[in-house]
């Protein structure tokens, strides 16, 4: 922790203690499958607004996302995962939160053919505008299907589990049905707490 987030931690315990109780919020804040902060359902676009709720955002003993606003705890609907990363200039995986992806352990495929990573930080959502990029730095292992084919076969379960060659490395290739992320990967998709 730097001393950034020590001093945010202590703006937020002064405020929890000046203010208990202010009940927590739900259903208004959300982040979309390319990983934009929306407040009912409109991307948020200020800057500074994107990287408070960035700087912000934690989760609970039970999974569930939020941002923490002073001493009221802004619970976070989530499209697809808990982070969600792009790729910059230099060809890097970064979340939503500006952190660089490390100890990628997977490639997580739905049934609908949606990307994600297992890594360090749990899920995260691939944005969808890179995944051509991403393909296009995959190879199959020898003997196996082209890797759309792959992963098409993962994704509609007519194919095992597999692995492909990424950037120096055996990436495991495994299927996840949309529906069972959250208890596979231990977040909440609808956080009602």
């Amino acid at each position: 922790m730097d001393v950034n987030d020590l001093a945010r931690r202590d703006w937020e315990s002064r405020a929890q203690a000046r203010w208990p109780g202010v009940p927590a919020t739900h259903g208004w804040l959300s982040l979309d499958a390319r990983g934009r902060w929306c407040l009912q359902g409109a991307a948020a676009t200020h800057e500074g607004l994107k990287r408070f709720l960035s700087q912000h955002y934690r989760c609970n003993a039970q999974g569930a996302w939020f941002v923490q606003n002073g001493p009221q705890q802004v619970y976070v609907d989530l499209a697809t995962a808990p982070f969600v990363a792009a790729r910059d200039g230099e060809g890097r995986w970064i979340t939503h939160t500006c952190v660089p992806l490390a100890g990628i352990e997977a490639l997580i495929v739905d049934e609908e053919a949606r990307l994600y990573f297992a890594c360090e930080l749990g899920l995260v959502g691939l944005d969808d505008r890179d995944w051509p990029a991403l393909l296009s730095e995959l190879s199959p292992a020898a003997g196996s299907a082209e890797v759309v084919d792959l992963l098409l076969e993962v994704a509609e379960h007519r194919g095992r589990e597999s692995s492909l060659h990424w950037r120096d490395c055996q990436l495991a290739v495994r299927r996840v049905r949309a529906a069972e992320m959250e208890r596979c990967f231990g977040f909440q998709r609808r956080p009602r707490g």
